[in-house]
């Protein structure tokens, strides 16, 4: 996932505009909806990406 290091990059900093733009983007593209905040939503779906990609 490209995005991964721009998101541990803006955990670490603190840059929220950098993890709602994933958060937004992630939700538009898969239509997921979710009451999780923005850094434990993209995180579980970084998370979850990595396990399955790896399974194969």
């Amino acid at each position: 996932m490209s995005n991964t290091p721009y998101f541990l990059n803006a955990k670490r900093n603190g840059d929220h505009q950098i993890i709602v733009s994933l958060n937004n983007r992630i939700k538009e593209v898969t239509q997921i909806t979710t009451d999780a905040n923005p850094i434990e939503f993209v995180d579980r779906i970084i998370k979850d990406y990595n396990y399955y990609t790896q399974q194969l």
